[in-house]
């Protein structure tokens, strides 16, 4: 007999041959599984399944586990290997190629089926085909707009970025972000009269207009989108909000906290540090806030991690570094001028003379919010194309798209190597080919006439490089004729098989 119990309390008690089947309590109403003989230590006194014991937080094995499964590398502290699976140049080592798959592979047999009575095989029954016109021949309607191709498949290019951020939705974001900066300039007014109450306010408005930032930065890096997010995205307080806002905050304080620290009024040696270190943040500040608004964890901010995110996109990191310079210098200028006139205003002595017109700050402005954004922009597309190739900890996703990007390129270098010419070939590495002694065998019919005609070759080569790859070619004669020699003798050997067999 199997005794079980009912969530309500109510005990059955049937025979075995009800396993697996179902029994409605006279209780509850509820339809009760019959649950299997292995199955009755697992449960409860209630009828419930037990459950396992959580893991201990101080297990040492769970950060042993955590180490083998993110962080990178295929060996353990030991020098074991762990990561069985083989890498990209593994497999181009192993010469084996992915089968392409064929239009008659979907036509293979199935396994025969008989029939369960007579034993008879299963035969498929013959469909007559329909008579009518080819499919080829049938006229079928152009489309009218190429939907994902070309330019809109690949994304938004580098060079029509400035152009993108031109485009209505994305001005209209950028719009919202300039009225946020003027609508902040209203709280500053009764700020400077010594209303404090209203300090918070600015300080809100500062938080969102950097938490937007690293928005933006996330949608186009990590996200793939080719516009900007919506002021607040999906006004989520933690990752819409205060994760970026502590990203953006976090990475200015990196790089330009220790120049405000050491700067000391009336020092001319402090100031000059303070130049210095200004001049060194603003080279670290785009790998700094791209890897604190990315990389998902505050670990990737270590030094050398850091400065490897600048060596695997340098050649486009200097330009990111100048359009920070230039995006910051006129952000910071202009709302700067604009934020002191709104403070001075309900002065006793009026608001701060200013030596250029107001009006032309406010359109420095829009020009420092126009450049934040394609800076944050050009930063997104840098996590795009060089992401894998980060050091960063935490990814382990990432590996095994950096292992199909190097298998990718070494199928194209095979490519490559197969379509270049055996003299080409030799030409780029200065020395004679094997191509070449290889290609005058199977062109001459006996050694000497092989010989002959791999000296016209190599001689041909030689003069084809120059002087400087004479020479080498000169000094490897006598080890390319050995070569053909032996070639020679192989193919012999080869030949010799055949007729035996």
């Amino acid at each position: 007999m199997i005794n079980f119990v009912c969530k309500c309390g109510h005990r059955f008690s049937v025979t075995e041959d009800q396993i697996g089947g179902s029994e409605q309590c006279p209780e509850c109403k509820l339809l009760v599984d019959v649950p299997h003989i292995d199955d009755l230590p697992n449960l409860e006194e209630d009828g419930t399944y037990k459950m396992d014991e959580p893991p201990r937080a101080d297990d040492p094995r769970v950060i042993e586990v955590f180490k083998l499964t993110y962080l990178p590398g295929r060996t353990d502290e030991g020098g074991s290997e762990y990561d069985l699976r083989p890498t990209a140049r593994a497999i181009m080592d192993s010469g084996v190629e992915e089968i392409p798959l064929k239009e008659e592979d979907a036509d293979r047999p199935n396994v025969p089926k008989y029939d369960p009575l007579t034993g008879d095989l299963v035969r498929p029954m013959p469909l007559k085909k329909e008579e009518g016109p080819a499919p080829e021949a049938i006229p079928v309607a152009q489309t009218a707009i190429g939907y994902a191709t070309g330019y809109t498949a690949d994304g938004v290019r580098a060079w029509a970025v400035p152009l993108a951020l031109l485009m209505p939705a994305n001005i209209a974001v950028i719009a919202v972000i300039y009225v946020v900066h003027l609508f902040s300039q209203f709280f500053l007014i009764p700020l400077g009269g010594g209303f404090f109450v209203l300090a918070p306010l600015p300080v809100l408005v500062f938080m969102m207009v950097v938490a937007h930032y690293g928005n933006v930065v996330d949608d186009v890096g990590r996200m793939e989108r080719d516009e900007l997010p919506g002021p607040g995205r999906g006004l989520s307080w933690s990752e819409d909000l205060w994760h970026p806002f502590v990203a953006g905050a976090q990475s200015l304080m990196i790089c330009y906290g220790p120049a405000y620290f050491v700067l000391s009024p009336g020092n001319a040696a402090s100031y000059l540090l303070s130049v210095v270190l200004v001049g060194a943040g603003t080279l670290l500040f785009p790998a700094v806030y791209l890897t604190a608004s990315t990389s998902g964890t505050v670990f990737n901010m270590r030094p050398d991690r850091v400065l490897g995110v600048i060596r695997v996109c340098w050649a486009e990191y200097l330009p990111m570094v100048l359009l920070w310079g230039v995006a910051a210098g006129v952000y910071a200028v202009s709302l700067a001028a604009v934020t002191a006139h709104a403070i001075t205003i309900m002065r006793p002595r009026g608001a701060i003379a200013l030596p250029i017109p107001l009006a032309f700050f406010y359109a420095m402005l829009l020009s420092g919010v126009y450049l934040m954004h394609l800076f944050c922009w050009y930063l997104g597309l840098l996590y795009r194309k060089h992401q894998p190739e980060f050091p960063w900890v935490w990814q382990h996703h990432t590996w095994a798209l950096k292992d199909e990007q190097e298998l990718r390129m070494l199928r194209q270098q095979r490519q490559r190597q197969k379509r270049t010419p055996p003299v080409v070939a030799a030409v780029e590495r200065g020395v004679v080919a094997e191509p070449v002694r290889v290609q005058a065998v199977e062109e001459a019919g006996s050694r000497e006439a092989a010989a002959d005609v791999a000296g016209k070759k190599e001689a041909a080569v030689v003069r084809s490089v120059g002087p400087k790859g004479a020479v080498v070619g000169k000094a490897k004669l006598a080890g390319a004729r050995a070569h053909l020699m032996a070639a020679m003798q192989r193919a012999g050997a080869d030949r010799r098989a055949g007729s035996d067999h």
